[in-house]
Formats: C-alpha cells, sequence, structure tokens
C-alpha cells in the first residue's frame, strides 16, 4: 500500500475556512515543493524581486502543507479526472510571512 504523500506550496493569504480553494486552484508556477525548506527558499527568493512581481507592496504570503491521497493508478485517475480537491486529504497553513 502506498504512503500518502506530503507537499509543500505558497499563495497570497487569504481566509479560506472551508478550504474550497482546491475546487478552483490558481497557483503559481512550479507551485509545489517535496520539502518545506525548499518552499522557504522560493518564498524568501520571491520576496527580494517583491518590487517587480507586487508594484504595489508585497502581500502576506502563506506557506501550506498538503497531504493527498496515496499515489495509486485510482488516485491519479481522481486528480486528472476531479482535480485537485478530492486527490487533497488534509491541508495546513504553516507559516506566514507577512
Amino acid at each position: 500500500m502506498s504512503e500518502p504523500c506530503i507537499l509543500y506550496t505558497y499563495t497570497i493569504q487569504s481566509d479560506d475556512p472551508g478550504n474550497k480553494r482546491w475546487k478552483h486552484a490558481e497557483l503559481p508556477d512550479r507551485a509545489f515543493f517535496p520539502t518545506l525548506d525548499e518552499v522557504l527558499a522560493e518564498v524568501i527568493d520571491l520576496r527580494e524581486d517583491a518590487d517587480e512581481v507586487f508594484p504595489n507592496g508585497m502581500p502576506s504570503i502563506q506557506i501550506e502543507r498538503i497531504e493527498t491521497l496515496p499515489v495509486t493508478k485510482e488516485s491519479l485517475l481522481t486528480l486528472l479526472n476531479e482535480g485537485l480537491e478530492p486527490f487533497i486529504t488534509n491541508y495546513e497553513i504553516v507559516e506566514i510571512m507577512g
């Protein structure tokens, strides 16, 4: 049996108590990372280029930990046919960088 997959991502901070954002996720290019250290490094780089990327000021960025279904043929079909929302089994914000 496969293990759940733990991934990390970042997005602009927002309140989403029902985690409905995964239904129609809009994520940056190269949005998922295998470790917390890698996503933190990406956000630090983004913050260094903040004037170019965010001309109206840098918003708060949330670092998110995502747990998915174990990777199986069936779960990949779920991802491809139904999107991210049913593929993600657990989600939490681990840090907010403001």
